[in-house]
């Protein structure tokens, strides 16, 4: 007889894709029955906030998707998946009954620290420690509860390992997956000759570091590099960019692999990511990647190898001789874009993600201990 799996996923940004993906990976296994719930931003609207939850997004979105879901009958699945931790709270009552998993990119303390780091004052670091307490009294017993995590990063597991104290038996990390018959590696590198062509992508243009890649660009770069920057932002609307700049925008996503292959470099000084999926992506191409020390980051751009791998507070000039040493070698572009690829294929494949996410839910309705899953 069928087992029946509900899942609560996130419709919210980047996080659609991996919810789809996730729920095609469980719809895959044979004798599961898989429901979903989905939670997106006009649930914020639906389910009016306490004033005193506003201290937190985090509480916030706990408060929201336990509201949404107050009337499901959890009792009536055989499993629990969650797509975040904020949506562990409205399952705790249940995660000690009925075998609970949850995937995720970061944890409350890791986020919050993320936070923290880009309003560097004597103010949040208060407030951050306030906030751990709360967080480490909230979710860690129902994190400890939990059959099986899913971190989308070594960085995230490291948090699940030390700030709630999961046992490491239980962590399954599962990088996003991606399509490498889609997201192939380019064929070949602009010659010495010709500008070297660099990419940015991402919506939260000054979040992620655009501006100050732009200024870059133009007191420094132009002579040397072209950039293109692909990106949706409203506040980039009617801007005249400089010389050497193509602002692309409302390119369709079948779209994108293209794009990443017209590229030399990706360059990401993003100051707050858990990950970043273009990240990702650009690696697929066969893109060194220079990106911002921050969150996942760290555990996949490896500094001299595959890219450069930035200190959180380095000068934009510093960013600048990185890139001028790439102008004028670029065998390096090539040997750096080939290690991206290579390790693209060993993190990101399809098979990996559907192994491990499918292997540890069989183990888990067998009632059978597992080791952490395939590496």
């Amino acid at each position: 007889m069928p087992k029946r799996m509900l899942c609560l996923l996130t419709n919210l940004l980047g996080g659609k894709v991996i919810s789809a993906k996730l729920k095609r990976t469980l719809e895959d296994m044979e004798l599961l029955e898989v429901d979903a719930v989905y939670f997106d931003v006009t649930d914020y609207a639906t389910y009016p906030l306490p004033r005193l939850l506003r201290l937190s997004s985090i509480l916030e979105a706990a408060w929201v998707i336990s509201q949404k879901v107050k009337d499901v009958d959890f009792s009536s699945y055989d499993v629990i998946l969650v797509g975040s931790f904020e949506m562990l709270w409205p399952v705790r009552k249940y995660a000690g009954s009925i075998p609970t998993l949850v995937c995720l990119d970061s944890t409350p303390v890791a986020a919050r620290s993320l936070i923290a780091l880009e309003r560097s004052s004597l103010k949040e670091q208060f407030k951050k420690n306030v906030l751990f307490l709360l967080y480490k009294g909230m979710f860690g017993p129902i994190f400890r509860k939990l059959k099986a995590c899913f971190p989308r990063t070594d960085w995230c597991a490291r948090s699940l390992a030390e700030d709630f104290r999961v046992v490491p038996e239980r962590i399954v990390t599962c990088y996003p997956p991606l399509d490498l018959d889609r997201w192939k590696p380019k064929e070949g590198y602009s010659p010495a000759d010709q500008p070297l062509r660099l990419l940015f992508v991402g919506n939260d243009f000054t979040r992620k570091g655009g501006e100050e890649l732009l200024r870059l660009f133009e007191e420094t770069l132009s002579p040397w590099c072209t950039l293109t920057i692909v990106s949706s932002d409203a506040g980039l609307d009617g801007r005249a960019f400089p010389p050497g700049v193509k602002r692309r925008t409302n390119i369709p996503y079948d779209e994108m692999p293209a794009l990443f292959r017209q590229a030399d470099v990706f360059v990401f000084p993003t100051r707050r990511d858990q990950l970043g999926l273009v990240v990702t992506e650009a690696m697929a191409c066969g893109l060194p990647v220079i990106a911002r020390s921050v969150g996942g980051l760290v555990d996949i751009v490896k500094d001299g190898w595959n890219g450069y791998l930035m200190p959180y507070d380095a000068p934009m000039e510093a960013w600048g001789d990185r890139i001028m040493a790439l102008v004028h070698d670029r065998d390096k572009v090539n040997e750096m874009g080939g290690n991206s690829s290579t390790l693209a294929h060993d993190l990101f494949s399809r098979s990996l993600f559907d192994e491990k996410i499918q292997g540890t839910v069989r183990a888990v309705l067998a009632g059978e201990q597992f080791s952490g899953g395939p590496e």
